[in-house]
């Protein structure tokens, strides 16, 4: 959490469940992704789509 001035109650919490449709935006440091990682990632995953999309 970056902002403790605004949510001070939020300190203590070390761990909690937020559902997924409250997510509005996540912030992500730049230096903490892999983009090439994730551009790879991305590129099998619509591999495997076409293949699944052309073998049925």
């Amino acid at each position: 959490m970056t902002l403790i001035f605004r949510h001070p109650h939020m300190i203590s919490v070390k761990n909690c469940f937020i559902r997924g449709s409250v997510i509005r935006y996540v912030h992500l440091p730049s230096d903490g992704i892999d983009t090439q990682l994730l551009q790879e990632a991305t590129r099998k995953e619509v591999l495997q789509s076409r293949q699944q999309g052309t073998s049925k």
